[in-house]
């Protein structure tokens, strides 16, 4: 036997349900499935059930904080699952500190809290990407007036030239009328 303890992990897992009626292509349930590892070699993978939940109960708590965090509807704010700026290990550890928001992700910056230093350097862009955000909004006001303003100067232009067409028009009737 392996001097190495029994690494376990949760996931989400599909198992055959049958076969569908309408086209006879097969159905699958999503189920819990358990990953039981033992380094170097060993690797099992089966369908959780009460006594794994019990016997890996740390484990299955930490499965529970990002299964939340990935199927997370109610909370306000940019799910961090979404995020494309975050890598998958780091999406891990924020949701197993139940970070499950771009926005809270930025609160943990401020707070100094003891986390990876990996977290706090994402934690600092999300800051970063909040108040970019905040910016963009002015940006965007800013444009829609600059571009009324120049709607109105066209529009200023386009009567300036008309005048100085019609006083083009004048000079040359009355250029006519003097030489004649």
């Amino acid at each position: 036997m392996s001097d190495h303890p029994t690494l376990a992990r949760f996931v989400i897992g599909f198992e055959p349900d049958g076969v569908s009626d309408a086209d006879g292509m097969p159905v699958y349930r999503e189920v819990t499935k358990i990953v039981l590892s033992r380094p170097p070699y060993l690797e099992v993978s089966r369908v959780a059930d009460d006594t794994d939940i019990d016997l890996y109960s740390d484990a299955y708590k930490v499965f529970q904080k990002e299964q939340a965090g990935l199927k997370k509807n109610e909370v306000d704010g940019y799910p961090l699952a979404l995020w494309p700026a975050i890598s998958a290990s780091d999406l891990q550890s924020c949701l197993v500190r139940e970070v499950y928001t771009v926005e809270q992700l930025a609160k943990l910056a401020l707070r100094g809290q003891e986390v990876p230093p990996q977290i706090v350097e994402i934690a600092k862009r999300a800051k970063r990407m909040i108040e970019l955000q905040k910016q963009t909004g002015r940006h965007e006001a800013r444009a829609t007036e600059l571009e009324g303003q120049i709607a109105a100067l066209r529009e200023q232009n386009n009567e300036f030239r008309a005048q100085i067409e019609a006083a083009n028009t004048l000079i040359a009737t009355l250029k006519t009328r003097a030489a004649a």
